[in-house]
């Protein structure tokens, strides 16, 4: 049961303003880049972690140590606005508790920011129309389990 080993993982902070590296949106050599929030995937597999982040410029997968160092760095001389968060989620929670309507992706007069994507809005089980706040908040309530860096490469990165 592959579900079983896959975790959907949230990366932001409380001023939704998260530094990653070797992204393709990133500016220079390294890829860098500063999202309000950012969705990979790790599979926890006998060979080690997987992560899938269709947003990188590492390979696809990446090997977690590698994916976590390439993209996070250190957090050292890092401001601490710029601090990384990780809410991590077992897929099967993530698929029956996420429910996402693009709000998000509209202007203030609500246009859309970027072509929105041609599949169907993703809609948990539980019927509510958008929730995406919920996981993006890095306090301590809410669904799954939330890292500092640190701990989440100590948790995670195999």
């Amino acid at each position: 049961d592959h579900l079983s080993h896959a975790w959907a993982v949230f990366i932001s902070n409380s001023g939704r303003c998260v530094p990653l590296s070797r992204q393709r949106a990133g500016a220079g050599q390294d890829g860098d880049v500063v999202w309000d929030y950012h969705v990979i995937l790790l599979y926890r597999g006998e060979g080690g972690d997987l992560v899938y982040d269709l947003d990188s410029t590492l390979p696809f997968p990446a090997p977690a140590p590698l994916y976590c160092s390439a993209t996070f760095g250190s957090e050292q001389g890092l401001p601490p606005q710029f601090h990384r968060r990780f809410r991590a989620l077992p897929a099967a929670l993530f698929l029956t508790s996420f429910s996402s309507d693009r709000r998000h992706m509209r202007t203030e007069d609500g246009a859309w920011s970027k072509e929105p994507p041609s599949w169907p809005c993703i809609r948990g089980a539980g019927g509510e129309e958008h929730n995406l706040d919920t996981f993006i908040d890095m306090g301590e309530g809410g669904l799954g389990e939330v890292h500092g860096l640190a701990s989440f490469v100590e948790r995670f990165s195999r």
